[in-house]
């Protein structure tokens, strides 16, 4: 049942119905149920949430009006297709894919940090233990518009001297192939998920709205991970069917 997926915080600056509509867009396109999956009816939905049944029936009316859903035979349900073009998203440049919607990007450095010893653990980890690890934080602008926020970590025991480069306006990867030559294998992970508070404030966006979140690993070939690098763009921008890779 699509309620078990639902999130919804009473205590939050932010309408339940709008809530509700981007939590279950986020189930929806996260690809969690099959097209042509019967939606609970509001009145259903409003009793198993312990919420107002308006407040359901202004986020199905969204959702019907965003093409997320339809209703067939009077019952709401995913409408066919959705599913498949969400699967359309895949990597190339953060830039090249502002630029393939029509915006000019730009690039607004926020801050790097190195990190060593017991700080490692937020890497779960993965990290040498001797490694030092530089992280840094920029957000990519689309005519000015805050779209993409980047938290990229590069490992400094294979990546030395990183961290005395001026980083404010830098393409990593050309220079990461060129310096340190390897045979790199990256990870990737896709999903579809809320906007947090942090990156929302970042980002200038409601928190909760719906957001790709893409988690990237990058492995050298003794297999050490050398680059972690998490990205949140904005899911209204981009309708999952850019093609972006790093």
């Amino acid at each position: 049942m699509i309620e078990k997926l639902i999130q919804l915080d009473k205590r939050r600056n932010q309408p339940i119905d709008k809530q509700l509509e981007i939590s279950m867009y986020s189930a929806i396109m996260s690809k969690t149920y099959p097209e042509n999956y019967t939606l609970p009816l509001p009145s259903s939905l409003a009793l198993s949430l312990l919420i107002s049944e308006e407040d359901v029936q202004l986020a199905y009316d969204a959702l019907l009006k965003a093409n997320i859903i339809e209703i067939i035979d009077k019952n709401y349900s995913i409408k066919k297709n959705i599913l498949s073009t969400a699967s359309n998203y895949t990597l190339r440049a953060v830039v090249e894919s502002i630029e393939l919607i029509g915006l000019e990007p730009a690039v607004i450095h926020l801050s790097q940090v190195i990190h060593t010893d017991k700080a490692l653990k937020r890497f779960q980890n993965e990290f040498d233990e001797d490694d030092k690890v530089l992280t840094i934080k920029r957000i990519y602008t689309g005519n000015d518009h805050p779209v993409v926020y980047l938290e990229e970590s590069l490992s400094l025991k294979y990546f030395p001297g990183m961290d005395t480069l001026d980083l404010s306006d830098f393409l990593f990867y050309p220079y990461i192939f060129k310096t340190y030559p390897d045979t790199y294998t990256m990870k990737r992970e896709l999903t579809m998920d809320s906007l947090p508070k942090e990156i929302s404030i970042a980002l200038d966006h409601n928190e909760g709205i719906p957001a790709i979140h893409t988690i990237s690993r990058s492995y050298n070939s003794s297999n050490h991970l050398v680059e972690y690098t998490e990205i949140w763009s904005i899911a209204d921008y981009f309708k999952f069917k850019v093609d972006v890779e790093l």
